[in-house]
């Protein structure tokens, strides 16, 4: 059995290998290549040349496609009520990465407060409250 094996040229490190009982013929031949971690699909060219003939040659081109890569953001209280009279509550937060649809890692994560974010949400809160508080005037004067 003979084996060619390259470098991708991405800068991974990663080897692609191609196997054949002589290279010689019609045959059918292995390519191997570890996982892809990139973002990029990556690509690589294998030229046969004829011994006889160099002008003869044959190229195999070989694509691999890059991962998918999804998350999930798991969040979780450890108080889901504050009372009226004020309180506190922590907030935790699991980041899973999936690769290809295979988990590849869970993390524990910090979730950062963003007062712009508190106060837009305060905004829709007190909108809703003046859109309350109207429908209630509206249905009082109806009535």
């Amino acid at each position: 059995m003979s084996v060619i094996t390259n470098k991708w040229n991405d800068g991974s490190g990663d080897s692609i290998s191609i196997e054949s009982p002589s290279f010689q013929g019609n045959q059918t031949v292995k390519i191997s290549s570890p996982v892809q971690k990139g973002t990029s699909k990556r690509s690589m060219q294998f030229i046969g040349k004829c011994k006889k003939d160099s002008s003869k040659q044959v190229i195999l081109t070989v694509e691999q496609e890059a991962p998918v890569y999804t998350y999930d953001l798991i969040l979780s209280s450890d108080n889901t009520e504050i009372a009226a009279k004020g309180g506190t509550a922590t907030i935790t937060a699991v980041l899973k990465t999936y690769r290809n649809g295979n988990l590849i890692s869970t993390d524990n994560v910090t979730p950062v407060y963003q007062e712009v974010l508190l106060d837009f949400l305060y905004l829709v809160l007190r909108l809703l409250q003046a859109i309350e508080l109207q429908l209630l005037v509206v249905g009082e004067v109806l009535l």
